[in-house]
């Protein structure tokens, strides 16, 4: 048995939407359903039940909050009753079930009984009851204003100074001395002007100070740091279930020696919020993991919460509106794919169905083209690459060059379909074939390079590929000469053919094989570098003192209708030029070595 105070059950009776309500409770507990259906009354009965409130801020009206389902024609009493049953753990004298009612009736009229198991109520000298109105009952609405996250840190204040031995208390104390010295000479006016005594001092309740507190945060995309508030919903909504365990945690430590433990119960809506959906998700699991030890009741509309499976700790009950004077219903027995349709996932995901099963059916296609021969392969995106790697290969590896010539190793392009899309093809295609040899993907790091590499490591098939498809997705190794330009903080796109020398470069260009590099990816290359002052020309003049290196694989690019010329010119030169032409190759061969073996 768990060592903490739960829920086993809520029993709810004409609150709002809800006529007769009950609710066999978990370590989570996730309402899912449409707007209007009542899921958030759950939640807020609760909050009623131990804090008095509705919603947030919201003091009980019974008139208001008195169920709109309940029959005119009734002869039944009209009132609100709430009747949760707490499993006390064997940690405690008194343990097993307790049932703690209360009841509301209108003109103010309340009532509440505790019993035990046998219907009775505790002795006079028993701590239950204490102990259960020692639970801290944690509502966070949907709208989560500046006025809730002030109210947070203002709770946040109360648990940090009700520690025992708290260095929160010292500190404040030291801060008034330093204050006091300060301002020793207005003390000194007065008491000599006024013939009173009076000093500065910080006060006890330094609340309204922590609620103009800020978090200020920081992270790899930003410069400086910046306050909680001026960053997005979805970055401040991730802040509060981690104050709110933080919280919950230190609640744990203001006990003396012997007192009652402080048992703490979220009642949490939708705290997808401005959230991402990927990032709802690792939320989503964060809770999950708060959950065994903090009890939770959520509501949602976010398949990162309802796509949950339910097991003993986790369930997801699908709230909707019953018949006529029903209210809402609460179903326990719906299929998370149940629960997706009912919310409307599936037309939001089918396109991405299909797009993954198009990608699976082309890849299939591949497969049964008998593309793929179970040998180690290197994956590129075009013909002319395949060629240079080949002749790269014959240049300066005699060991890869073997392995090309007993049909080991093979480098494989799709014949007149190359291209970044046609590489990820092929890509999916080897992790499917079942081949167990190693796979090389190698993309140029151009714009579309990077972001089809992207694409391929981050996709569904990459990640869960099978453990036997050993496959790697590389770019090709930069040169010595654009390894120099990004030190230099010059971040140029290469294609494969940047790789050649700048030597071979001024052949190109005089053959007129190369076409200017557009504007932006200029622009793009030299931001890191680049101030209003100055042009872009200007900067490349101050960085790169070589005028051959800037006016060749700088500022150009291979001619896109050219490229096959280009090789050609190529492999028609001398051995000895050759290997001056591929030296930037190298790095290349290098890496390729070390990953085949």
């Amino acid at each position: 048995m768990s060592n903490r105070i739960i829920i086993k059950s809520i029993r709810i009776k004409n609150f709002r939407s809800i006529r007769n309500e009950l609710i066999e409770a978990k370590n989570m507990n996730i309402f899912v359903g449409l707007n209007d259906a009542g899921k958030s009354n759950v939640l807020k009965a609760l909050n009623l039940f131990f804090n008095g409130q509705t919603d947030y801020g919201v003091m009980f009206d019974f008139k208001k909050d008195f169920s709109y389902y309940f029959p005119i024609t009734s002869h039944g009493t009209k009132e609100i009753v709430i009747e949760i049953k707490f499993l006390i753990p064997d940690s405690y004298k008194e343990k097993g079930i307790f049932t703690w009612k209360k009841v509301w009736r209108i003109n103010d009229y309340t009532d509440e009984l505790i019993t035990n198991e046998k219907g009775e109520r505790p002795s006079e000298r028993s701590r239950v009851p204490g102990t259960l109105k020692r639970i801290r009952y944690r509502y966070v609405p949907a709208v989560k204003s500046k006025e809730y996250y002030k109210s947070l840190l203002a709770d946040l204040y109360f648990t940090v100074s009700a520690v025992l031995d708290s260095p929160l208390e010292d500190s404040v104390n030291n801060f008034s001395k330093v204050l006091q010295e300060y301002t020793a000479q207005i003390s000194k006016q007065v008491s000599e002007r006024i013939h009173i005594s009076s000093r500065l001092s910080i006060p006890e309740n330094l609340s309204e100070l922590f609620k103009t507190l800020e978090f200020e945060t920081e992270d790899a995309e930003l410069t400086g740091l910046v306050s909680l508030e001026k960053r997005g919903d979805g970055i401040q909504a991730r802040h509060i279930p981690i104050i709110l365990k933080y919280i919950a945690d230190e609640d744990q430590k203001t006990r003396n020696q012997g007192s009652m433990k402080v048992a703490t119960i979220w009642g949490f809506e939708e705290p997808e919020n401005g959230v991402e959906l990927s990032k709802a998700f690792e939320m989503a699991n964060d809770f999950e993991e708060f959950s065994q030890d903090i009890q939770m009741f959520i509501t949602t509309h976010s398949p990162a919460f309802y796509m949950k499976n339910n097991d003993k700790d986790v369930q997801v009950i699908y709230v909707t509106q019953g018949e006529k004077t029903e209210g809402s219903k609460l179903k326990y027995d719906y299929s998370a794919a149940n629960v997706g349709q009912f919310m409307g996932l599936m037309p939001i995901v089918a396109p991405y169905i299909a797009e993954q099963e198009e990608k699976i059916a082309r890849s299939k296609k591949i497969l049964e083209e008998n593309m793929f021969i179970d040998v180690t392969t290197i994956m590129v995106e075009g013909k002319t690459d395949k060629q240079y790697l080949e002749l790269a290969i014959k240049l300066y590896s005699e060991k890869l060059y073997n392995k090309l010539q007993d049909e080991t190793l093979r480098v494989f392009s799709k014949e007149g379909e190359g291209g970044c899309k046609k590489l990820i093809e092929l890509a999916y295609a080897w992790i499917y074939s079942g081949n167990t040899s190693k796979a090389i993907v190698l993309f140029d790091k151009d714009k579309a390079g990077i972001s089809a590499k992207n694409e391929l490591v981050e996709s569904t098939i990459y990640r869960n590929k099978r453990s036997t498809a050993a496959i790697q997705v590389k770019f090709l190794e930069p040169s010595d000469t654009i390894i120099d330009l990004y030190k230099k903080r010059i971040d140029i796109y290469y294609e494969i053919e940047h790789l050649l020398s700048t030597k071979c470069w001024l052949k190109l260009k005089e053959k007129d094989f190369v076409e200017p590099r557009e504007y932006e990816e200029l622009s793009g290359a030299v931001m890191k570098v680049l101030t209003r002052e100055k042009t872009i020309n200007a900067v490349l003049d101050d960085y790169i003192k070589n005028s051959d290196i800037r006016d060749t694989i700088v500022t150009f690019n291979p001619h896109k209708d050219k490229k096959d010329r280009i090789y050609n010119y190529v492999e028609s030169c001398k051995k000895d030029e050759q290997i001056e032409y591929l030296s930037g190759f190298k790095k290349t061969i290098e890496l390729l070595e070390k990953i085949i073996g």
